[in-house]
């Protein structure tokens, strides 16, 4: 009763170890379907006290379960919307309950859909027929990564291959048939991935292949052998130190060498939920690539990333992925820390902080753990996994501080705490949490509590939550990433990128207390832009809560606020809410804020904020709140109604038209990113 909880259904999910500890997670459910985003954590004692419980639930869901849209309808709307490519391969239907904020849910069906790169999971309301959402199922390493290397560990080494399956003949299939290992064959992104397990030993009883001459041949052995070994060799990692049963049936996996895309390179590596099909037939999937000059199954580190986020998938089940979207607009926290903390297990593993010595370093895009220069929010921009850089490397610094046996369990006991859509303030919150356990049960002191709180202030990390708050006197730094990089994925340029109704929106917003004897509030923004373009940007506010945003289709779009500003082509701009603010100013009350841009560069955003006066200046010049008589909330979700336009002439709202792919494009984003900065 005092969580709240009589309208939620919970079902039992999993049973994680954390030392003597444990957390039993649960996930929500409503009238037998899923209730997507959302899950209990319950930290328990060996003496059955509960310590802690995290909760991320949807009260009051009065949706029908029965849909009206069928399974023709929906492909149908996938071929208009994104295209033939897309509605034309194979599909995973599951039908599920989108929570609604202060809202009965929506029914939709969630739908996957193979790639390239992993998988394409799309969200289609159920009862309406309109698309809500569409993300990315895979989880990518962007580079040939692997402390154990051929520039680390240069010759070939015999050594045993564990938990193989007997049989005859003997394959690559171990853990009592939970995994196979297989050699791709053909397909890709548009047709169904044909795999194969043909490789038996070189002498009856050992598979020893050497290294192919040509690191590009993709068909060798080497690359399966390697694939079953580091796999394994994590899995005993999870299992032996960190308590995972991976008997489990959900644990299933099927990993296949050599991927490619139709016969061309493919340059990755991923974890899947979509899985594999028949005659595989598991929910899981990681495929190592056979790139355009090296193989990536010659390198370690990829296994052990990947497989830290079939883990986390499986046992866990925080990370929504880059494109995320909740209250807040675009939320790509939890991705990142899924980013971060893949990138440490495969360190703390290998024993080794620096990712990708032989492939990942020549190319000038090394993850080094031991780098502490980044911090929240000035370095966050909203890619995954340069974002999880951040994470990465203050867990290899507790490492260095409290040793591996006792990171590894503080970690996980973190991770094994984040519930969907997890920012780095709640990954912060967990490590204190699980911390001060590890302190009654002997594994840490008083002492390293202070040392891990330092550092998480060090970081930025203890109030790096989606909304930040900020002070009189104090700045915020807040990131965008810009049209031009949008116009470079459509073959077009930023007004281009505009022609689509685009908008943007900062990373984080902003929450800020006015003084008792304060008559108004200011926030004041300086943008300044990366490189020459046109700016054009303004500000959102509202009174007692955070303005939020509604998943109308491929991007969200703003859905409730009480104020906003003009927009702005310079540089400079402010908000105002004061008496003549409608509603007026109230002193009482918290006051929150988010930009919201078309801008062509990227840019950055220095927010501050301090008293206004009671009253306007004749030539303020700005639009403190909506004009009289409009509904500030008014925007619809439905993605098939279009939205005014901003002064100016530039569509300020998205629709559904166009057919612009944005789980593709975002994926994109990141490699331009990453060219543009160092």
């Amino acid at each position: 009763a005092s969580l709240d909880l009589a309208t939620v259904d919970l079902v039992h999910r999993s049973t994680l170890a954390s030392g003597d500890l444990r957390t039993v997670r649960f996930a929500q459910v409503h009238r037998g379907l899923a209730v997507l985003g959302t899950g209990v954590a319950v930290r328990v004692t060996p003496a059955g006290r509960v310590t802690v419980v995290a909760l991320e639930v949807a009260r009051d869901l009065t949706v029908s379960v029965a849909p009206t849209v069928g399974y023709a309808a929906v492909r149908t709307l996938l071929h208009t919307l994104v295209g033939p490519w897309a509605a034309g391969g194979p599909l995973r239907f599951l039908l599920a309950v989108l929570p609604e904020r202060d809202g009965p849910g929506r029914l939709v069906w969630q739908v996957d859909l193979r790639t390239a790169s992993g998988g394409l999971r799309y969200l289609v309301d159920a009862h309406r027929g309109v698309l809500l959402h569409a993300r990315s199922l895979a989880t990518h390493t962007l580079g040939r990564v692997y402390p154990i290397s051929a520039a680390v560990t240069p010759d070939a080494t015999d050594l045993e291959l564990v938990d193989l399956d007997d049989a005859s003949p003997l394959v690559l299939t171990g853990w009592g048939g939970q995994l196979v290992v297989t050699n791709y064959v053909s397909g890709g992104s548009q047709s169904t991935i044909v795999a194969e397990q043909t490789l038996q030993t070189s002498d009856g009883s050992n598979f020893l292949y050497d290294p192919p001459a040509d690191p590009t041949d993709p068909t060798d052995a080497f690359a399966q052998v390697g694939l079953y070994y580091h796999l394994t060799r994590m899995r005993s990692f999870f299992s032996a130190e960190l308590g995972i049963d991976f008997s489990q049936p959900e644990y299933a996996i099927t990993a296949v060498a050599n991927m490619m895309e139709d016969g061309a390179p493919m340059d990755n590596a991923y974890y899947s939920e979509q899985g594999m099909g028949a005659p595989w037939n598991t929910d899981n999937l990681i495929a190592i690539g056979q790139g355009t000059t090296l193989d990536f199954a010659d390198d370690s580190d990829v296994f052990l990333h990947e497989f830290t986020h079939y883990v986390s998938h499986v046992a866990v089940g925080y990370n929504m992925g880059q494109l995320a979207i909740n209250q807040y607009g675009i939320s790509p926290f939890s991705g990142a820390l899924d980013e971060g903390l893949a990138d440490y297990f495969a360190c703390t593993v290998n024993g080794d902080p620096l990712l990708g010595e032989a492939s990942l370093v020549p190319q000038g895009a090394g993850r080094d753990l031991t780098d502490t220069s980044k911090v929240c929010p000035d370095d966050v921009f909203g890619e995954v996994h340069m974002d999880g850089e951040l994470i990465g490397s203050v867990t290899w610094t507790l490492r260095e501080d409290f040793g591996k046996a006792a990171a590894d369990q503080l970690i996980w006991g973190a991770m094994s705490l984040l519930l969907p859509y997890a920012t780095f303030g709640d990954f912060s919150q967990a490590l204190l949490q699980t911390a001060g356990e590890m302190v009654t049960g002997g594994q840490l002191t008083a002492a390293d509590v202070q040392t891990l709180q330092v550092a998480l202030d060090a970081r930025g990390l203890t109030d790096c939550f989606q909304e930040l708050s900020i002070e009189t006197g104090s700045t915020r730094t807040l990131n965008m990433f810009g049209l031009d990089l949008v116009g470079q994925m459509m073959g077009a340029d930023c007004a281009g990128a505009r022609g689509y109704g685009l908008e943007l929106s900062s990373l984080f917003h902003l929450r800020a207390t006015p003084g008792a004897d304060d008559e108004g509030i200011r926030l004041t923004v300086e943008v300044t832009p990366e490189t020459a373009g046109e700016l054009l940007w303004k500000i959102y506010g509202r009174a007692g809560d955070n303005v939020t945003f509604s998943s109308g289709g491929f991007f969200p779009t703003v859905s409730a606020f009480d104020y906003e500003s003009d927009w702005f082509d310079s540089t400079e701009g402010e908000l105002v809410i004061n008496a003549d603010s409608n509603p007026a100013f109230d002193p009482t009350q918290t006051y929150h804020f988010v930009i919201v841009h078309q801008s062509c560069p990227n840019s950055q955003g220095v927010a501050s904020v301090g008293p206004a006066p009671a009253t306007d200046t004749p030539d303020a010049g700005l639009d403190a709140g909506p004009d009289a008589g409009e509904d500030d909330a008014a925007v619809s979700a439905d993605a098939s109604e279009p939205e005014q336009t901003p002064a100016g002439g530039c569509g300020c709202r998205t629709t559904a038209s166009g057919g612009l792919a944005l789980p593709l494009l975002l994926l994109a984003l990141r490699l331009i990113w990453r060219r543009r900065r160092p």
